[in-house]
């Protein structure tokens, strides 16, 4: 006999439209499928009929390739050590390191739980109230550490971090966050 079963999946941040795709795409392969369901907050829930008896596994979804990280970590990273206490310098001295090497900046990459916020009300008394920094977008990615800012630059302005030519690496923590938190 079979019996309707409603099944789960979270789409994480920041994987968008090919994290939903990818998400949708494996759900489709579930034998029975009878409806999907998806919310504003990345959540995907089907309806689908398994044998009464069975104990269906739930299908995996791997969206590790799709984080802003795997666009970036084979690509010449440099890592600066500006000795710089206040955000706003040090993000300034960011940028202009990125266009004296005539690069453009794509992307800031922080963790999902970066201090990046905190670091710049307490440090500038500035903290964005979008996910953009100096009209450059700021994307999360949970396999950052949360003291890391990361800035991916690229030859040209897009959207696509697979163009990053070099990413710069600043540790918030050097650059005096320790002395506040």
């Amino acid at each position: 006999m079979m019996i309707d079963k409603t099944t789960k999946l979270s789409v994480p941040k920041n994987t968008g439209i090919k994290g939903f795709l990818r998400a949708i795409e494996t759900v489709l392969k579930v034998p029975f499928i009878q409806k999907i369901e998806i919310n504003a907050q990345g959540e995907i829930s089907y309806l689908h009929q398994v044998v009464e008896a069975e104990s269906p596994l739930d299908p995996l979804v791997f969206f590790d390739d799709l984080y802003p990280w795997a666009s970036i970590k084979d690509k010449e990273m440099e890592e600066l050590n500006l000795g710089i206490y206040d955000s706003s310098r040090t993000l300034v001295r960011l940028l202009d390191v990125v266009t004296a090497q005539n690069l453009k900046p794509l992307a800031f990459i922080v963790s999902t739980d970066t201090v990046l916020y905190k670091w710049m009300d307490v440090t500038s008394f500035f903290e964005p109230k979008t996910k953009n920094l100096c009209g450059i977008k700021i994307l999360e990615d949970e396999h950052l550490p949360d003291t890391t800012l990361l800035l991916a630059a690229g030859l040209e302005v897009a959207n696509d971090l697979f163009i990053a030519e070099k990413t710069y690496k600043v540790e918030i923590s050097a650059n005096g966050l320790k002395d506040i938190v």
